[in-house]
């Protein structure tokens, strides 16, 4: 069992030391950073801005229905001020348009134009080899438990993030997360 500042969590396999841990957290921004050039490096043939294509690409998986501003804005990894810029790029370039909807004008959804889809799927089809260059002669178990356990990560850290705005800053306790 790992202890977690006074809550035992348990533990399924063999116990993770210390020091795997921490070189696990250390390596997530590092190879987030790592990957993020790469694809950057990829996507410079298309003559878009990194902020344009990554809006464009995750824009378009969300189909013809169009994804709110400000989800897509939290997906690129922006603020919402940096989002109208990008998203104004990418509207002079004809590859995303900002709509109201009409049962909230506060709203706005981002929909993406034939052009967009053209580029969003070239662009998606070079990551694509990028990864298969990347990663293509990696064990598939390896990569599934990998992404398990980001995902898992993540989900954690999220609730314990919950959990902790819930104590409105007061001192407590790090709760175990399931």
């Amino acid at each position: 069992m790992l202890k977690n500042m006074g809550t035992y969590v348990p533990h399924i396999g063999s116990e993770p030391t210390v020091g795997t841990l921490v070189e696990f957290t250390d390596l997530l921004l590092p190879v987030q950073r790592a990957w993020g050039a790469a694809v950057t490096r990829v996507l410079t043939d298309f003559d878009l801005l990194p902020s344009v294509s990554s809006a464009v690409i995750l824009a378009s998986r969300h189909g013809e229905n169009g994804v709110p501003q400000g989800v897509l804005a939290h997906k690129v990894g922006v603020n919402s001020g940096a989002m109208t810029r990008i998203l104004d790029k990418a509207a002079a370039a004809n590859l995303l348009e900002r709509r109201y909807i009409l049962e909230d004008r506060r709203v706005r959804m981002v929909h993406v134009l034939p052009e967009g889809f053209e580029f969003a799927q070239k662009m998606d089809d070079a990551i694509v080899h990028l990864r298969a260059i990347l990663l293509g002669d990696l064990p598939i178990g390896d990569i599934e438990t990998a992404a398990r356990v980001l995902s898992l990560f993540e989900r954690r850290i999220g609730v314990f993030l919950q959990r902790a705005h819930a104590t409105n800053g007061k001192k407590a306790p790090i709760p175990a997360v399931e």
